[in-house]
């Protein structure tokens, strides 16, 4: 995925919503369809790694740790709601469908703690669910999204 076009998701994942933080946890799903993507606290600043066609691009997200945290619960309750158990409020992951595209749906991990904030989206068609889901008792260390602001548009 061209630079060009991580930033075109990036200001579609964190376009300014009045459905708050839930908005922005369904736009972030929505914007990288196709994609994998992880976004990750990285000291002060927040990352975004988007692979496609074999290649890694990394893009600055423009987010305060508040905001990624309140998007990683949110990620946790969408994860709790379809595969119950799946989670505990510190990390796991689930298969989500996206609203907009019943035949997709999104692996998302993540980890929400302290020392570490992570998401990752690895897009999936229909019954490509790739193997067993993510125990969230097995101690893995992997994480799932994040949506940003409109400080994505002056990049």
């Amino acid at each position: 995925m061209p630079t060009r076009a991580i930033q075109e998701s990036l200001r579609q994942a964190f376009a300014p919503t009045s459905r708050g933080i839930a908005g922005l946890t369904d736009q972030l799903l929505g914007a990288f369809v196709g994609s994998d993507v992880d976004f990750e606290r990285l000291g002060d600043r927040f990352v975004c790694r988007c692979t496609a066609d074999g290649m890694i691009r990394e893009a600055a997200v423009p987010l305060p740790q508040a905001g990624f945290r309140a998007i990683l619960a949110q990620v946790a309750r969408l994860c709790l709601k379809q595969e119950p158990g799946s989670v505990t409020p510190y990390r796991g992951g689930a298969f989500l469908p996206i609203k907009a595209d019943s035949v997709t749906k999104v692996r998302v991990d993540f980890v929400n703690t302290p020392d570490r904030q992570y998401l990752s989206l690895k897009s999936l068609a229909f019954g490509q669910s790739g193997g067993v889901c993510f125990d969230a008792r097995n101690g893995h260390d992997r994480a799932l999204i994040v949506p940003v602001s409109k400080s994505i548009e002056s990049a």
